[in-house]
């Protein structure tokens, strides 16, 4: 087990039933986000096309209700994983099997990944849906063949910001809960920090963008390469906290 601790992590993360839920979650909010796309026509913010199922998707997962629960739902798979090793007892029989360096470092990213990818899977079977719900017809098709490379980046930002952001909460949720050693703060903790920062931001810093979380996910005051190199520096700070803690509470214990 001591050269397969990261194997054991991410087999438990596929396994998981919050994985899955994360991911219906995210993905109905992005279905009820969108709406019908033949009512909302001259209310999108078009990325360049008029290829609907990639308009249908671009506006639900920017929709309020998408933006919403994605720090709940991208908790869900292994935020709460540390803490029921250590509420249940079996941390006790994993640490003489591993080093521990190597299990916390597996469980932040484990944390970490399983976050992203939940909103990976979402934005992925969202699209999917959008295209069965809204089938390219052939003028559609050609016209997205000839999309420029500003339209196909545009995408893959959107995608990636949103799923740094997923990263992002679910090693919030992780530290949080290690810190208070509630499994429920694990999941809550994340929600609550975008809500309270989000209105205090939206009141009195509006023109602060690293200051509100809305920014990190739908960023309209900077672009979309510092906002990932900045969600990337902010993974890095909360993944050494949580590991820390982790850490800690060994030595503690």
């Amino acid at each position: 087990m001591k050269n397969h601790i990261f194997k054991v992590e991410a087999k438990r993360g596929s396994y998981s039933a919050g994985f899955y839920i994360g991911i219906l979650v995210l993905t109905v909010a992005g279905i009820i986000g969108a709406g019908d796309l033949k009512d909302a026509m001259g209310e999108i913010d078009y990325i360049g096309s008029y290829v609907w199922c990639t308009e249908s998707w671009y506006q639900g997962i920017h929709s309020e209700i998408f933006i919403f629960l994605l720090p709940v739902a991208c908790t869900l798979p292994a935020s709460a994983s540390y803490l029921e090793d250590l509420q249940n007892g079996i941390l006790m029989y994993i640490m003489p099997r591993t080093f521990r360096k190597r299990y916390g470092f597996s469980k932040v990213v484990n944390c970490g990944l399983y976050g992203g990818l939940a909103a990976a899977c979402s934005l992925l079977l969202l699209l999917v849906v959008n295209v069965i719900r809204y089938p390219l017809n052939n003028m559609q098709f050609m016209q997205w063949k000839n999309m420029g490379m500003s339209y196909h980046m545009a995408l893959l930002e959107n995608i990636l910001i949103l799923c740094l952001n997923g990263m992002l909460y679910a090693l919030t949720g992780g530290l949080v809960g290690a810190i208070t050693k509630n499994r429920y703060m694990a999941y809550a903790a994340s929600f609550i920090f975008y809500y309270v920062v989000s209105t205090l931001a939206e009141a009195y810093l509006e023109n602060r963008w690293m200051l509100s979380p809305e920014e990190w996910m739908i960023p309209q005051q900077t672009g979309a390469v510092e906002t990932i190199i900045f969600l990337i520096v902010l993974i890095i700070v909360t993944g050494t906290g949580y590991y820390f803690k982790i850490k800690r509470g060994w030595e503690n214990g």
